[in-house]
């Protein structure tokens, strides 16, 4: 099951020099240099060597006022996933590395093994991460019983996007239109559409999924149940922490029956287990499915390097409103960001204790919240990839060209520099704060239904402006870092990799039939007794009173309204 609690498994050993800040002698002068290492992953390809690099490192150079000496050990972000916990294990971190678990990063704070920053920030030694954690309620997001052990991703959402998501909703609008299929505004018009493309297409399975197996925060069942306001798992519903399988009046429940009734009549696609993202293209455009519930709004513009509506295809996939619930209600968003400055809480750039020179290594990182490594990492450089219009960057018409199918960051200017976090090479240490305007512009305009009619618009812009708002907001999404001990952080964590392993196995087993639903009282049963669910639940919901009392946390101060 997904968790912001789970811990990755696999194995690494990792370089871990010590930072160190020498006095080199030259025939003229003498300078500084601050050698580190740095443990991240890369995406497509690495940064290193690239223009907007080698500005990242001279403004940096200036700014801390010595030479930087980096060593850089950087895996494939597949590989960099799968190796946190025994990385951590092992005890040798590097300098600054990147890590991707909010329990994993309080752990290894609570046992000395990174750096505590509140003392730097009570300080003022980081201004400009200081701004952003004064939005919304941020600090609350990534403080742990008042340590802060990390600089955690940011991102920006202006008017367009505040409440937009890269995930999408998309139908094949051709198909519709022939036939005069109403385009679903409810999960009950998903199934009622389902058996109309069912007879139409005998050998379709009208619903499709575009990411492999249950449990991920981009699966099927969890787009679902997300709409329909719960989740398999311990989360937070806006007032407190509870169980979805036994809290949220078999909302849970109905959304697994559901998938069960959509597979048992031949309405889901079976590959939705197995599906792989090289598959998903060509299936898509063969007529194999026609309702995409958890599709990526940058597949739909070939034009900008997405994979449907290309070559010789000649159907039309858009995306469409997210549907309303199985009860009538506005869905939660997969994946929905709020408005304004805020910290994904999920993964930051941490200090070791070890390093030396911490208090540089500070200041390096909190540039990198400043106005100006932010418009760097996302904009590129003034004049060559962006220019302002009315005082905000817009890049230039020459960047956003792009031959057919080609991506943006496969234009040879923008690999050479390169330019934005949408794209798979990304300068700097990470995570550098994200701009979803700046992303927006990137991905170009998809076809969207709206209004009853096709139109092109951004990704970010369309899923925001078809959101209700907060009604729209997995409150999830936005949960606090509670103040649990380092004893219930490590038990927790524990029981959940227990309880997302039982669960998948058994959800699986629901949705395929193989199963009884007779049985779910005794899955639920177990799943609690696994999970320690009830003394979970407990903790979390103690600590989060704490937050709302004595530091005045409130879930709408936390998302922006």
């Amino acid at each position: 099951m997904r968790s912001k609690r789970l811990l990755a498994s696999a194995a690494i050993s990792l370089l871990a020099t010590s930072a160190m800040l020498s006095t080199t002698a030259s025939a003229s002068s003498n300078s500084k240099t601050l050698s580190f290492t740095v443990y991240q992953p890369y995406f497509t390809k690495s940064p290193l060597g690239t223009a907007a690099q080698k500005v990242w490192t001279q403004d940096m150079e200036k700014y801390l006022g010595v030479k930087l000496n980096i060593t850089w050990d950087q895996l494939p972000f597949s590989t960099f996933l799968g190796k946190e916990s025994t990385y951590l294990a092992s005890g040798n971190l590097a300098d600054v590395s990147l890590l991707t678990s909010q329990q994993d990063i309080n752990t290894a704070g609570n046992e000395g093994a990174i750096v505590n920053l509140m003392p730097y920030l009570k300080k003022g030694d980081m201004p400009y991460y200081a701004k952003w954690l004064k939005q919304n309620d941020n600090l609350a997001k990534v403080e742990s019983n008042g340590h802060l052990y990390y600089f955690s991703n940011g991102l920006y959402n202006g008017p367009s996007t505040q409440f937009g998501t890269q995930e999408t909703w998309m139908v094949r609008y051709d198909i519709f239109q022939k036939y005069h299929i109403p385009i679903p505004q409810s999960l009950n018009q998903v199934y009622t559409d389902a058996l109309r493309l069912k007879k139409l297409f005998p050998k379709s399975y009208p619903v499709g999924s575009q990411w492999a197996g249950t449990g991920g925060v981009i699966n099927i069942d969890t787009v679902f149940a997300h709409m329909n306001h719960t989740e398999g798992d311990v989360y937070f519903n806006g007032l407190k922490y509870v169980f979805g399988p036994s809290a949220d009046y078999g909302r849970y429940k109905a959304t697994i029956e559901f998938l069960h009734k959509l597979y048992a009549q031949k309405l889901l696609d079976p590959n939705f287990l197995t599906i792989s993202s090289s598959q998903f293209p060509s299936l898509a455009d063969s007529g194999e499915f026609f309702m995409v519930p958890n599709g990526f709004g940058e597949d739909l513009n070939p034009s900008q390097g997405g994979s449907l509506n290309t070559g010789s295809f000649k159907g039309q996939w858009v995306a469409i409103p997210v549907p309303k619930n199985l009860y009538g209600q506005v869905s939660w968003h997969n994946a929905s960001d709020g408005p304004g400055y805020q910290m994904d809480p999920r993964w930051g750039s941490v200090i070791s204790s070890k390093a030396n020179n911490i208090p540089l290594l500070v200041k390096l990182l909190d540039y990198q919240y400043s106005p100006q490594i932010f418009n760097l990492y996302n904009y590129g450089i003034q004049g060559k990839t962006f220019q302002l219009v009315n005082g905000k960057p817009q890049f230039l018409p020459s960047i956003l060209k792009t031959k057919n199918h080609e991506p943006p960051i496969d234009k040879p200017l923008l690999q050479k520099l390169p330019v934005g976090a949408g794209s798979g090479i990304r300068i700097g240490i990470q995570w550098i704060p994200e701009n979803r305007d700046a992303e927006n512009q990137m991905f170009g305009l998809m076809p969207v239904y709206l209004h009853g009619k096709i139109t092109w618009d951004g990704m970010w812009s369309f899923t925001s402006q078809t959101s209700d708002g907060l009604k729209s907001v997995d409150p999830n999404n936005f949960a606090p870092s509670l103040p649990l001990s380092a004893q219930q952080q490590t038990q927790i964590a524990n029981d959940t990799t227990a309880l997302s392993t039982y669960m998948n196995e058994q959800l699986a087993k629901f949705i395929l039939g193989q199963e009884s639903f007779s049985q779910w009282p005794q899955f639920v049963k177990q799943a609690e007794s696994i999970g320690n669910v009830q003394q979970v639940v407990s903790w979390d919901n103690a600590a989060l009173k704490t937050l709302e009392t004595q530091n005045h946390w409130s879930y709408r101060a936390s998302v922006g309204k």
